[in-house]
């Protein structure tokens, strides 16, 4: 069967033939198939593409940073992060919810030398630019940079709308843009959002804070949570992993005494029960 369609404005017109193997529209300006260079290549493999948006979600406390700065040390110098093979690259850490103190005492408790990561605290003078605007600023100061690991990047959402869809989904989108012309990762770290009792999720993804815009403008979500509901006082933490293409993994670790995450039990299955279970919580 052929179908004919024109635009209008004297634009040209297109034919589209219909087969039982394909679709073909010849010369189609809206398809694009440019190459992507990085387009099969990865921060951690199965876990962190390159060129995306990124999200390590929990609640405060729960151990986001200190499961991250682990990370980073043992992703730059090119070990695995749970049997997944590390890809070193330039990067820096954005720190935009603590100050200069706070990063080191923080750094120093988790037993990672600050002195050997790049950071860059954010400036009063940020504040009045966008968050692109900062990265593409951090690139020319350094332009191999390829990695932004980005904590309190919803501070960063314009007039702290986290809430509202179009301004999240706006703003990752203007985030997309900077890493799909910069071969870039950004890696933010964000809140969950508080459930009341008997609430759920339908999706774990859009726990993070704010808009579902989170959950449908990132790649891979990390959850960091305790492994019981309401019990900020235990010292095991589950790690869900929940890429957009990727298989789903869980881990679940527990703060050693040298203050840091570390690895207790093998990756569960994620089963029907577990998602229940973490929809739940």
């Amino acid at each position: 069967m052929i179908g004919i369609f024109s635009c209008i404005f004297s634009l040209p017109v297109y034919i589209l033939v219909n087969s039982s193997e394909e679709t073909i529209l010849p010369n189609d300006p809206f398809l694009n198939h440019t190459d992507i260079p990085w387009l099969n290549d990865f921060v951690i493999e199965d876990i962190f593409p390159v060129g995306e948006i990124h999200l390590i979600a929990g609640a405060s406390g729960a151990g986001k940073t200190t499961w991250l700065i682990k990370l980073i040390e043992s992703w730059m110098h090119g070990n695995s992060v749970f049997g997944h093979k590390s890809h070193s690259r330039p990067f820096v850490y954005i720190s935009g919810d603590r100050s200069d103190a706070g990063i080191r005492r923080t750094f120093n408790r988790v037993g990672v030398d600050y002195k050997k990561i790049p950071i860059y605290s954010l400036k009063p003078a940020d504040r009045t630019l966008s968050f692109v605007d900062v990265l593409k600023k951090l690139k020319a100061i350094q332009p191999d940079l390829e990695v932004f690991f980005v904590e309190g990047i919803a501070a960063r959402v314009p007039n702290g709308k986290l809430n509202d869809y179009n301004i999240v989904s706006n703003f990752l989108l203007d985030l997309q843009d900077f890493c799909a012309q910069n071969g870039a990762t950004v890696i933010g770290v964000i809140h969950t959002a508080k459930t009341k009792e008997g609430e759920s999720y339908q999706d774990p993804r859009q726990k993070a804070l704010g808009s579902v815009g989170w959950a449908g403008y990132s790649e891979t979500i990390v959850l960091v949570e305790t492994t019981e509901a309401d019990r900020p006082d235990l010292q095991t933490r589950r790690i869900t992993i929940l890429p957009r293409n990727f298989k789903a993994e869980i881990f679940q670790l527990e703060f050693g005494a040298e203050g840091h995450l570390v690895e207790i039990k093998k990756p569960e299955a994620v089963s029907p029960g577990t998602w229940e279970k973490i929809k739940k919580q």
